[in-house]
Parts: C-alpha cells; sequence; structure tokens
C-alpha cells in the first residue's frame, strides 16, 4: 500500500478539532497514512466523532480495537475474552502502533469524507 497513487481507509476516531486516531497491529495502515501513497481519503461516520482528542483515544482503544480483535482470533488477549480493553502489551496485541495525525504535508493529502451516519466501528 506503500506505493499506491491512492490509499483509501477508515478511522478508529476522530476529534471535534480534526485529529484522527487510529491504531494498528503491524503498522501497514498507519503508514500508509503518514507517508507513500500521494494521496489518501479517509471515509468515517458520525459514530467515530468524539469531543476531545483524549475521548477519540479512549474510544479507539476501547470501541475499535476490542471489535476489530474479533478478527483475529488466533492469538488471545484480554480484549477478545472479554470484549474490553486491558491496555495489554500480550504477543497477540493489536494495539502496538497508535497514530495521532493532526495535520499533513503536503496539505490536501489527507482529504476526509464524513458520512452523516453510524459506520462500522
Amino acid at each position: 500500500c506503500l506505493t499506491a497513487d491512492v490509499f483509501l481507509t477508515g478511522a478508529n476516531a476522530l476529534s471535534i478539532d480534526g485529529e484522527m486516531v487510529n491504531i494498528d497491529g503491524t503498522g501497514t495502515r498507519v503508514a500508509a497514512i503518514v507517508y507513500g501513497p500521494e494521496s489518501v481519503i479517509v471515509v468515517a461516520g458520525m459514530n467515530k466523532v468524539e469531543d476531545t482528542l483524549e475521548a477519540a483515544i479512549t474510544r479507539a482503544r476501547t470501541i475499535a480495537a476490542p471489535i476489530n480483535k474479533q478478527r483475529f482470533p488466533n492469538a488471545p488477549t484480554p480484549c477478545l475474552v472479554t470484549g474490553s480493553c486491558a491496555n495489554c502489551k500480550s504477543k497477540g496485541s493489536i494495539c502496538n502502533q497508535i497514530l495521532i495525525t493532526r495535520s499533513t504535508r503536503p496539505a490536501g493529502r489527507i482529504k476526509f469524507i464524513l458520512v452523516g451516519e453510524d459506520l462500522g466501528f
């Protein structure tokens, strides 16, 4: 994905001030947001928007990550078992990379499509 002209992705959370939070297990998704593709398009629903950056981080870690972990059951983690984040650093953690994007260079490289309904988790 780093050599693509356009990278299409979602966001785990957004702050009302425009900061984006993404959590990744191996870094492939967050790497392409930071560097590589000439254009990044982020599609997110209103359920991803939080009042503050801190609330966006909490949402990403306690809502999005535990639900996303359900797709990767081979390496158990506390959130896979309980559905709640335990701030673990276990072998199967998908919370290895936490990216906060405040702005982008060059300007306009990252574009948002904010959909007026709930999308994803």
